[in-house]
C-alpha cells in the first residue's frame, strides 16, 4: 500500500481528505486544521488528512521539526492547541518515546523495550 499523504495547508484544507476508503469504513484518523505545541508555542501548524486502517505513514524532517509532537498528539500525550484529531473506534495505538524520555537506569532489555510498541 502507498504511503499516505498528510498536507499542511492551513484553514482550507478540508478538499484534501482521502476518498478511496471503502465506502462506509471510517480513516482510522483524521487530522482537521491541526495545531500541536507546547505551552503557547505551536510546533506543528494546520495539518489536515486521513490515515486509513494498515496504512504507512513516514515522518521525515530536520530536528525541531514538529516529528515527537505529531506522535505525541496521536497517542494522546498532548492535548491540539486548535483543530482536531480523531480516531476510529477499534484503531489501536502504540507509542514508545524516544531514548531521552525514558529513565535510563531502569533495568529493561532491548527486546522489552521493542515490546513497550506493542503495548496501547
Amino acid at each position: 500500500m502507498p504511503p499516505t499523504p498528510v498536507h499542511q495547508h492551513g484553514p482550507a484544507c478540508r478538499h484534501h481528505h482521502r476518498q478511496d476508503r471503502t465506502p462506509g469504513s471510517p480513516p482510522c484518523l483524521r487530522f482537521d486544521d491541526l495545531t500541536l505545541g507546547y505551552g503557547a508555542h505551536p510546533a506543528v501548524h494546520g495539518l489536515c488528512g486521513t490515515l486509513d486502517h494498515g496504512s504507512l505513514l513516514a515522518l521525515i524532517g530536520p530536528n525541531g521539526s514538529g516529528k515527537s509532537t505529531l506522535l505525541k498528539g496521536i497517542a494522546g500525550l498532548l492535548k491540539p492547541m486548535s483543530g482536531s484529531l480523531v480516531h476510529a473506534d477499534g484503531c489501536a495505538m502504540a507509542y514508545l518515546p524516544q531514548m531521552s524520555d525514558i529513565y535510563r537506569s531502569f533495568p529493561a532489555s532491548v527486546r522489552d523495550l521493542v515490546k513497550l510498541g506493542l503495548w496501547r
